[in-house]
C-alpha cells in the first residue's frame, strides 16, 4: 500500500477535525454570550439565547394594605322588658340575640348597677307601684318597697349594694335611698316640691336628681346618707334627666326651651364651668355616656320624627345613626363601648336592635310579634 496515500489521507482527516471543533467552539461562545430577546445589552439579540435573571435595580418594596380591625363579638347579656307571654317580664339574652329567656314576671323600667351585678325594676302589686332587686350572680329577688304609696324609678349604686328611686308615700315625690334589702331607709330631699330622677355618681358619693323647689326644674346634688342638696344648675328654663359622666368629673341634661325643643348641656361637679350644646333636638330624652366627652340621645320631632344621635361634647359633633328601624326608645351602650342597643319599631312591634357604631350596621335582636323594649346591657 501507498504510504504516501496514507500519510495525505490521516493529515486530511486531522485537518477536517480541527476545523469541526472549532466551528463547534465559536457556536458554543456565540450562544451562551447572549441574552433575551429584546433586552438591551451585549449580545446579538436572538429569540433563541438562554434566559438569564436580571437585577431588579433600585425598586422600592411595595407595602402591604392594611386589615381592617377584626369587630370583636358582641359579651355580655341584654336584659330588657317583653309582653310576648301576656304581661311584663323580664327577659334576658346573649348579645348576640340568643338564649332569650324569662328572668321575672310583672316587671317594667329595669336599671342596672354599674358593675352590672344587680338589675332594679318596678312591679306593679294591687295596683300599687314597689321597687324590686334581682341579683344575676345568685338569682336572689329582692323586694325593696312595701309601702302604700307608689315608688318608681330605681337607680342603682355602682356596685349594687344600694338604692335610690322616687316615693309618693310623703304626699308629694320625693328621693328616698335604701340597702337593696329595704333596710336603712332615708328621705333624702324632704321637702314640698316635686324630686324626680335620682342617679348616682360612679364613685357613690353623691346623687344627682331634678327638682322644682324654687319654682323652675333644676338640677341638684345630694349626699346618698342625707343632708341638704346643693344646686347645681339655677337656668331660666326648665333642666331634667341629669346624667354623671363615666369619671364622676361633669353631669349632662337636658335644658328645655319649650315643651317641644331641649338643648344639651354639661356642668361640673362644682357647678363653676358649664356649657350648653344650642341646637334645637326636639323632645330629648336621657341621654347615655359611650365615653367621658362623648354621648348619645332619643329625640323626637312632631308624632312622627324619631332618633338617635351621638354628641361630642367638646367639639359639638354630631351625628345621627343611620338605621333600617326607626328608633323608639333611649339607648344603651355595651360594656366594651362598640355597640349600642334600643327598642325600635319593626314592622309594627317593638324590637331590641344592635348598632355597632364603627360599621354603622344595626342588627335586630328579637323577632316576635310583642313589645320587646326598655334595654339595658351587662357585662355578667
Amino acid at each position: 500500500m501507498n504510504t504516501n496515500y496514507i500519510n495525505f489521507s490521516t493529515k486530511y482527516l486531522i485537518i477536517m477535525l480541527v476545523c469541526a471543533m472549532s466551528i463547534f467552539l465559536a457556536s458554543c461562545t456565540s450562544t451562551t454570550s447572549g441574552n433575551l430577546g429584546g433586552v438591551a445589552g451585549a449580545g446579538n439579540g436572538n429569540n433563541n439565547s438562554i434566559p438569564t435573571i436580571q437585577p431588579a435595580g433600585n425598586v422600592e418594596p411595595q407595602a402591604e394594605p392594611p386589615s381592617p380591625t377584626p369587630i370583636p363579638a358582641p359579651t355580655g347579656h341584654i336584659i330588657y322588658v317583653s309582653d310576648r307571654d301576656g304581661q311584663n317580664r323580664l327577659y334576658i339574652m346573649n348579645a348576640d340575640g340568643t338564649s332569650q329567656s324569662p328572668l321575672t314576671d310583672n316587671a317594667e323600667t329595669p336599671s342596672l348597677s354599674l358593675d352590672g351585678t344587680h338589675v332594679a325594676f318596678v312591679s306593679t302589686i294591687d295596683n300599687n307601684k314597689d321597687v324590686f332587686v334581682y341579683n344575676l350572680n345568685t338569682g336572689a329577688l329582692t323586694r325593696v318597697t312595701t309601702d302604700l304609696a307608689a315608688d318608681r324609678a330605681p337607680a342603682l349604686s355602682s356596685d349594687g349594694s344600694r338604692i335610690a328611686f322616687e316615693s309618693f308615700r310623703d304626699g308629694n315625690w320625693e328621693i328616698y335611698s335604701a340597702n337593696i334589702d329595704g333596710s336603712g331607709l332615708i328621705n333624702l330631699t324632704n321637702d314640698l316640691s316635686g324630686d324626680s330622677s335620682p342617679v348616682w355618681s360612679p364613685d357613690n358619693s353623691a346623687i344627682a336628681f331634678t327638682s322644682n323647689r324654687f319654682g323652675n326644674t333644676d338640677i341638684f346634688v345630694v349626699s346618698p346618707n342625707g343632708g341638704s342638696p346643693s344646686t347645681l344648675t339655677t337656668n331660666p328654663v326648665p333642666d331634667a334627666v341629669p346624667s354623671w359622666s363615666p369619671d364622676g368629673s361633669k353631669v349632662v341634661y337636658l335644658s328645655y326651651a319649650n315643651s317641644e325643643t331641649a338643648n344639651i348641656c354639661h356642668i361640673t361637679r362644682d357647678g363653676l364651668n358649664s356649657a350648653c350644646i344650642v341646637q334645637s333636638f326636639g323632645r330629648s330624652h336621657s341621654p347615655v355616656w359611650l365615653n367621658n366627652d362623648q354621648i348619645a340621645f332619643f329625640w323626637q320631632r312632631g308624632d312622627n320624627q324619631f332618633g338617635i344621635d351621638t354628641l361630642v361634647l367638646s367639639t359639638s359633633l354630631l351625628t345621627t345613626i343611620s338605621s333600617q328601624f326607626t328608633p323608639r326608645g333611649e339607648p344603651v351602650i355595651s360594656p366594651d363601648g362598640l355597640r349600642i342597643a334600643y327598642q325600635a319599631e319593626v314592622d309594627g312591634n317593638m324590637e331590641i336592635v344592635q348598632y355597632i357604631i364603627s360599621t354603622n350596621e344595626t342588627i335586630r335582636l328579637t323577632n316576635i310579634t310583642s313589645f320587646d323594649g326598655q334595654p339595658v346591657w351587662t357585662s355578667r
